[in-house]
């Protein structure tokens, strides 16, 4: 007997669950908080100073490792809105997230606004926020550079509504 006999295959069923696609939101929700609280008491505690001038922190090399976690923040927040739209999706039609999914938008299947428009959910109000978090999901949360263009990362953080998030 092999190992795959005693293990069914539980792709179709996982994959055409929403409460697992939402729970695994909830799971990337809860490490972006971590770094956040993370993150937030660095700023409390003083160890992070802004740059005179704006452009970026002044600190000790570890510090500055600290603050860019909070890029990893954006990419897990982004990760764990994409998953909670793609819920919404798959509750309605539990066969989209089966093999050769096609989202229905751009961007790999990472466009959140596009993943809202779908899923019925009003985003007009956070269009810079979910602009934002798009990015991060493709690339700004990941890699020093647009893989797909000339755009570096820059920690450029502009204050939105109480959060940080990256200038244009």
């Amino acid at each position: 007997m092999k190992l795959e006999d005693l293990i069914p295959d539980r792709y179709e069923e996982i994959g055409s669950d929403p409460s697992i696609w939402a729970m695994n939101a909830q799971l990337l929700m809860r490490a972006a908080r971590i770094i956040c609280a993370q993150h937030e008491g660095s700023f409390s505690e003083g160890k992070i100073t802004p740059r005179p001038g704006g452009g970026g922190i002044v600190n000790d090399p570890w510090t500055v490792i600290d603050f860019e976690l909070f890029r990893v923040y954006y990419l897990l927040a982004g990760l764990a809105l994409e998953l909670q739209f793609k819920a919404i999706l798959v509750a309605r039609n539990p066969t989209i997230a089966l093999k050769g999914v096609n989202w229905g938008c751009g961007r790999g299947g990472h466009d959140l606004k596009g993943l809202a428009q779908l899923a019925g959910i009003e985003i007009s109000s956070y269009s810079s926020l979910i602009k934002h978090l798009t990015e991060a999901v493709i690339w700004r949360g990941k890699y020093p550079v647009d893989t797909r263009g000339s755009h570096l990362y820059e920690a450029n953080f502009l204050n939105f509504g109480g959060s940080h998030v990256w200038g244009d």
